[in-house]
């Protein structure tokens, strides 16, 4: 899948202050119609999204995920720092795909 990645993000929540049912009430609703200018990606990619507009901005299904993680122990301290990380906060770890679009991307090029 053309789309398909993973990617970490730091929040600056810290991990002491995260409550299990305040960050669930904030993510559970993320799958909403996602605000994009659908003209100049179509342009840029030269196809149709209007399929694609209710898919875009969601994690999907299937091995897609969205965790919310804390870091218990670092096993190598040296890479940990050079990405800037801090073990007090909160992560958020996706697993996302393109949702077919990258498919109709690969098809048409």
């Amino acid at each position: 899948d053309i789309g398909c990645g993973m990617a970490l993000a730091m929040c600056s929540l810290k991990a002491h202050k995260a409550k299990r049912d305040k960050i669930y009430k904030k993510l559970r609703n993320l799958e909403n119609d996602f605000e994009v200018d659908l003209k100049s990606l179509e342009e840029k990619f030269k196809i149709n999204l209007e399929e694609f507009k209710s898919s875009l901005g969601t994690v999907g299904g299937g091995n897609h995920f969205l965790e919310v993680l804390s870091v218990e122990s670092v096993e190598n301290v040296d890479v940990f720092h050079a990405y800037n990380l801090e073990k007090d906060k909160i992560f958020l770890m996706a697993h996302s795909g393109s949702r077919g679009l990258g498919e109709s991307i690969l098809i048409a090029h």
